[in-house]
C-alpha cells in the first residue's frame, strides 16, 4: 500500500513538471488546466469513501485490484486526450481510482497490526 500512496504522489508530481508542455501540445489555458487539476481532487476526494465502503464489503485486496485497474487505464488514457474536456475526463477517472489510496492503506493498518502498534503504521 506504500507503493500505491508514492505513485499517486509521483503522478501529481510529473503532471505539474509537465504542464508547459501539455498546455501547449492540447492548446490549454492555465485556467482549463486548473480546472482540470479541480476535477481531479474532487473526484478523489468523493472517492474516498466509496472505496472504502467497497474494500468493506468486499475486501481489501479485491477492491484494491479494482482500484489500480481504473487507475492504470485512467493513466493510460491521458495519451489519448485531445483538448480540455479529454483532460478533464482523464484527470476525473484517475483521481477516482487513486481514491483508494487513502482507504487501502488506513485499512491494511488496522488488519496487519494489532491496536498498540496502529499509529505507528499510519
Amino acid at each position: 500500500m506504500t507503493m500505491l500512496g508514492l505513485l499517486s504522489y509521483v503522478d501529481r508530481s510529473v503532471l505539474a513538471i509537465l504542464s508547459p508542455t501539455i498546455l501547449a501540445a492540447l492548446n490549454l489555458s492555465a485556467t482549463q488546466y486548473g480546472y482540470a487539476i479541480l476535477v481531479f481532487s474532487l473526484c478523489y476526494m468523493l472517492s474516498n469513501p466509496i472505496w472504502g465502503f467497497w474494500m468493506e464489503r468486499t475486501g481489501l485486496w479485491v477492491t484494491t485490484l479494482v482500484a489500480v485497474l481504473v487507475w492504470s487505464l485512467a493513466s493510460g488514457s491521458h495519451g489519448l486526450m485531445a483538448g480540455f474536456i479529454g483532460m478533464c475526463v482523464a484527470r476525473g477517472v484517475l483521481g477516482f481510482g487513486e481514491g483508494a489510496t487513502f482507504p487501502a492503506g488506513l485499512k491494511t493498518v488496522t488488519e496487519t497490526l494489532p491496536p498498540e502498534k496502529r499509529s505507528f503504521g499510519l
